[in-house]
């Protein structure tokens, strides 16, 4: 491949990260905002005497938000590192580091 194909993957590469940081902020945003929603509920909050009712809701409503903001926020960290695994090589070969290193077997 030659170097403009790699200058356009990995642009490719970093703009797909971006995609996932956001999702994953987006998400985590919304997990924290849901957990603040259901703390009045908790024993000794104000809204105690309605957890029956809606601070379940709320508790289940964050169960549900945490497990896709795990995946997106799991994702974004892959694809970062691959990103920077590539960026490590294309340096490696580009200075001609790939040969003088010896492999111990």
């Amino acid at each position: 491949m030659d170097e403009l194909g790699d200058r356009e993957e990995q642009a490719q590469d970093a703009e797909e990260v971006r995609r996932w940081r956001r999702r994953a902020a987006y998400l985590g945003i919304g997990f924290i905002v849901s957990v603040l929603l259901w703390m009045p509920f908790f024993e000794g909050g104000p809204l105690h005497r309605f957890w029956s009712s809606f601070g379940r809701i709320f508790a289940v409503l964050s169960l549900i938000i945490f497990l896709p903001c795990l995946y997106c926020a799991a994702t974004t960290v892959n694809l970062w590192l691959y990103g920077a695994n590539l960026r490590e090589i294309d340096r490696q070969f580009a200075s001609g580091a790939h040969n003088s290193k010896k492999r111990h077997r």
